[in-house]
């Protein structure tokens, strides 16, 4: 994802890409992210709403599980009084204009998220009753692994832009859980892509996610498009806040 990724501000990576691509070229970010989300939609569009997923058996390892289904208040209070109080901290002792330099916009909507946190209103946007499925959690891609060999797409296929797919493997499930499918591509995109080069693709790459829940099954009655789009927007901003106030609180971290 180029060298203003901080994942790869140490790496070699002309190096890297020739070794990995000798007589060929890499595919771009877009390619990968597209074919990402591609895959990504066949988990979630499996597991859609599956009630199995917030069975006792599941619901004390899937993260979420609980907290979707309207148990387990407290520990979701205490999750998100963690970050309230990160943030509370960072006011009241007067240090959060000199940890970074803040853009006003953000900054309010910083304030405007950690006044607005409610288990009620979490309860009405995403429930039972909602659009839920199987998530990674910790969907980035540093979690996705490509094979340097491509294969033709399968006659089905709904991706418009490549006449061929990647092959991928989708790694580190630590953070499994139950949530909103759009929010785990949300993440991935902002906190990797480079923002000028996301403007030019997301549009298209959530497309071709979306295709793909819908010809997995998933009844565009549903989940309608704007639904996904609005959730695939909400994920991005909502982690990219909540990892922004968690960094900004630890000791020792310096934000460039």
């Amino acid at each position: 994802f180029g060298p203003g990724n901080p994942n790869n501000w140490d790496r070699d990576l002309p190096s890297c890409i020739a070794k990995a691509y000798p007589s060929s070229s890499p595919p771009s970010s877009a390619q990968v992210a597209r074919d990402t989300f591609v895959a990504i939609a066949q988990v979630h569009a499996t597991f859609w709403k599956n009630a199995t997923l917030l069975s006792s058996s599941h619901a004390h390892y899937l993260r979420c599980a609980n907290w979707i289904q309207g148990l387990d208040r407290s520990t979701w209070e205490q999750s998100q009084g963690y970050i309230q109080g990160i943030w509370k901290t960072l006011v009241d002792n007067g240090t959060i204009d000199t940890v970074i330099a803040w853009d006003p916009l953000v900054r309010a909507c910083l304030t405007k998220a950690m006044e607005g946190i409610s288990w009620d209103a979490q309860l009405q946007r995403l429930n039972t009753h909602s659009h839920w499925t199987l998530v990674h959690g910790d969907f980035w891609p540093g979690n996705v692994l490509v094979a340097t060999a491509t294969t033709p797409p399968a006659p089905t296929s709904t991706s418009s832009s490549t006449s061929h797919r990647l092959q991928l493997k989708l790694l580190d499930w630590e953070m499994v859980g139950v949530g909103s499918g759009p929010q785990d591509l949300g993440q991935y995109v902002l906190s990797n892509m480079d923002p000028q080069e996301r403007r030019d693709c997301e549009w298209s790459l959530v497309q071709d996610y979306y295709a793909k829940l819908v010809e997995c099954g998933v009844p565009k009655e549903d989940f309608t498009w704007e639904e996904c789009w609005k959730e695939y927007r909400i994920g991005g901003i909502e982690r990219w806040l909540w990892f922004l106030v968690y960094f900004v609180g630890q000791d020792g971290i310096l934000l460039q």
